[in-house]
């Protein structure tokens, strides 16, 4: 992991930006990585989700306002009589919301809010949630 920039723009944002939240976001107890979906690259972990946005851990700032395309690779998964979940990712878009460096770690903690989520997305996502906290 690479330490933080210290020429990086702040990205603390004001409380307003919080409270928008409609649904109370959910602590993951699996560890799942995000990728940029154009550059295939790792953008972050989640920290914790919601139907409505994800929060992640990540080694760069975000700017607020950036709509990313994001794929999140879901774990093989038995479904019962010897099969196996056939989604094996799911794509969506979000918008940083806000973001703040973790002083404990050198590492970035950003919301982000879902954009145009289809009724498959909202139920992988439901999913996701409902499997991590078994």
């Amino acid at each position: 992991m690479r330490a933080k920039s210290t020429n990086a723009k702040p990205t603390s944002y004001g409380a307003e930006d919080l409270q928008a939240r409609h649904n109370c976001r959910e602590v993951l107890y699996c560890n799942f990585r995000v990728f940029d979906d154009e550059t295939n690259r790792v953008a972050g972990y989640i920290n914790d989700i919601s139907i409505d946005g994800v929060r992640l851990m990540t080694e760069e700032p975000m700017s607020k306002g950036r709509v990313h395309r994001f794929r999140i690779e879901l774990p093989k998964r038995s479904v019962g009589n010897g099969r196996f979940r056939t989604i094996r990712s799911i794509v969506f878009q979000a918008v940083t919301t806000w973001g703040t460096d973790d002083d404990r770690t050198s590492f970035y903690d950003c919301g982000f809010q879902f954009v145009n989520l289809d009724v498959a997305t909202k139920a992988l996502i439901s999913e996701l949630i409902f499997e991590c906290h078994r």
